[in-house]
């Protein structure tokens, strides 16, 4: 082989390198970022931060309450007023819709069901969901009841809180409602539940309101409402008008979970999702909330109750809701002796007493993404590599031999 001939074989050996080098430095690249990327969408949204540990005081036989991907949560005995057991049920939350379980609460008393109320564009206007209301349309009290309970209407809330005096009114007396039963860490700056700065909540207060609305028929007649009908828009004169079918979010409800009285779901970005309803069950009535959450409600409301149901008698309550008039710290000691009581803490959990006063942080902070789901891709890429180098270092030599 002439030197010409070798030096243009040695030329293409470096060329066919340079690009065996590129191609490999692009497929690093592609595999990096398409890992990163994969990992971020596999945290996107993040997950509810772990919060406090799980409390209960087993008796014989009992069985640890289910672990529900929840910041907090409690289940109670209606009648009793007894705590079975809680996670975090005194850390102030953003509770989105299941506000409206206080406003249906505060204004069924003070409003006639079959009185009517003119729509406005302050309800029309309302943020988030709604129920259809239209400015200048006539609708019953108990449509705007429907459309608040059921498919959760911003704008029913609005119109009911208009019906009952004003929002002003209405919002002020949701807070004294709060207050006198006992749920002392609730605080409401809207009749919705839409997210704002100090518009908190707790499990205990959710339970121990919805408890009082279920003394209230009309109000257990509206959580255990699966579907109803809803004014369309006003017809033209001479013309009937249309209605159209609004059904209940509540899944527990919709799907007949067994004992299923009703309940309340929500969902912001900031509360995640929300939930309070009860079940029953021979002769007992179980209270549940549960506080931020990506979970299914159904499913983590199924496995509380489920839990709850099984283990009645099986445990040593943590303490009592509060009755109206007493502040809820006077009888609910979650956490507070610890004698008795089992705390189911996560590695990494949040281990804040739930006495704690501090409003937690509405946003969820994100998950830094892991990459221990990646290790396949560097096994994948170094036998690229060596396959690679092989094959090169095979070419070459062929190239020599051909050159010869």
């Amino acid at each position: 082989m002439n030197s010409d001939n070798l030096d243009r074989y040695r030329s293409g050996w470096v060329s066919v390198s340079a690009r065996i080098l590129a191609a490999l430095l692009i497929a690093i690249v592609a595999l990096v970022a398409g890992g990163s990327m994969a990992a971020a969408k596999k945290n996107d949204p993040p997950k509810p931060p772990p919060g406090p540990p799980v409390e209960f005081s087993p008796l014989a036989g009992a069985t640890p309450p289910p672990e529900l991907d929840a910041y907090a949560w409690i289940i109670a005995d209606a009648q009793s007023g007894e705590i079975l057991a809680a996670k975090g049920s005194r850390h102030r939350l953003p509770q989105a819709s299941t506000t409206k379980a206080l406003t249906a609460l505060t204004v069924i008393p003070h409003l006639d069901p079959n009185s009517t109320y003119v729509g406005r564009k302050q309800d029309a206007n309302a943020d988030g969901s709604q129920v259809g209301i239209q400015p200048g349309a006539s609708y019953t009290v108990m449509d705007l009841l429907h459309g608040l309970m059921l498919p959760s209407g911003n704008d029913a809330a609005s119109a009911l809180a208009n019906a009952n005096g004003g929002w002003d009114k209405t919002i002020a007396e949701m807070n004294a409602e709060a207050a006198k039963l006992g749920a002392n860490d609730t605080v409401v700056h809207n009749p919705s539940g839409l997210d704002s700065p100090g518009h908190v909540s707790t499990a205990l207060d959710e339970v121990t309101i919805f408890r009082a609305g279920l003394e209230l028929p009309l109000f257990r007649q509206l959580v255990g409402t699966r579907t109803a009908k809803f004014p369309g828009e006003m017809p033209p004169p001479g013309k009937k008008r249309e209605s159209f079918e609004i059904a209940n979010q509540d899944r527990l409800l919709m799907k007949g979970y067994p004992g299923i009285i009703g309940g309340k779901t929500g969902y912001t970005t900031n509360a995640g999702r929300t939930f309070v309803g009860a079940a029953d069950r021979n002769g007992h009535t179980l209270l549940i909330s549960i506080l931020r959450t990506e979970q299914h409600l159904d499913e983590a409301g199924a496995k509380l109750l489920d839990w709850g149901f099984t283990n009645l008698g099986r445990v040593n309550p943590l303490g009592n809701l509060p009755q109206p008039g007493q502040r809820a710290d006077e009888t609910a000691r979650v956490a507070s002796s610890g004698q008795g009581t089992t705390s189911v803490n996560p590695a990494g959990s949040d281990t804040a007493s739930p006495s704690d006063p501090q409003i937690l942080a509405a946003s969820v902070t994100s998950q830094t993404p892991s990459t221990s789901d990646l290790p396949w891709l560097m096994y994948a890429l170094v036998g690229f590599l060596t396959v690679l180098i092989v094959a090169s270092v095979i070419r070459a030599r062929v190239l020599i031999k051909r050159g010869k």
